[in-house]
């Protein structure tokens, strides 16, 4: 009845209230590990993603020492894979989001956006209206909705933007965990 009274002011008003605080400066936390593994699948051999870039283990581009995943790579195990994945998560991608970031998350609005940024990159997030809308406390259902727009990659043949269905399904996810908390 409140939400219907007040709308979105009255859902902003609600969410005020939930059990978890918000805060600034999360770390990486095995559910996210957990959903990033889902999307990613695990390749013991290098590869290369539908963006047309060498990738290896669960979705790792470049090595803790700064070299390029590439076809000549030995292939790896599964443990040694989500290794680099925390790495990488840890050195890279949570700093960007708590540095972009500049209000307080809750730790699935957090993980959320860590699951974003390290499939989209630092730079295009930094771009992202989803980034503006979130620091401009925009409500929450409207920062999701710009997951969505996020689901396609370039075809390194033709050089355009398509939209594929892995992609869709990963940013509903997203979006869903953001807003509500439930992980996929």
């Amino acid at each position: 009845m409140f939400k219907k009274i007040f709308g979105w002011l009255g859902d902003a008003l609600l969410n005020m209230l939930d059990d978890e605080p918000a805060s600034k400066g999360h770390e990486v936390s095995p559910q996210l590990v957990e959903m990033i593994k889902h999307f990613e699948g695990f390749r013991k051999h290098p590869y290369r993603c539908s963006a047309g870039v060498w990738t290896i283990g669960y979705g790792t581009t470049t090595y803790p020492n700064g070299k390029q995943v590439t076809l000549s790579d030995q292939n790896i195990g599964e443990e040694y894979a989500e290794k680099l994945l925390i790495s990488k998560l840890r050195q890279h991608f949570v700093p960007v989001v708590n540095d972009y970031v500049k209000k307080p998350l809750k730790q699935h609005q957090f993980d959320a956006l860590v699951s974003f940024v390290y499939n989209i990159g630092a730079e295009a997030f930094a771009k992202s209206a989803l980034l503006r809308k979130l620091n401009g406390s925009f409500h929450k259902d409207v920062v999701a909705e710009e997951f969505l727009r996020w689901n396609k990659a370039r075809n390194p043949e033709s050089g355009e933007l398509e939209p594929l269905e892995g992609l869709t399904i990963r940013r509903k996810a997203e979006a869903e965990l953001y807003k509500t908390g439930r992980y996929p």
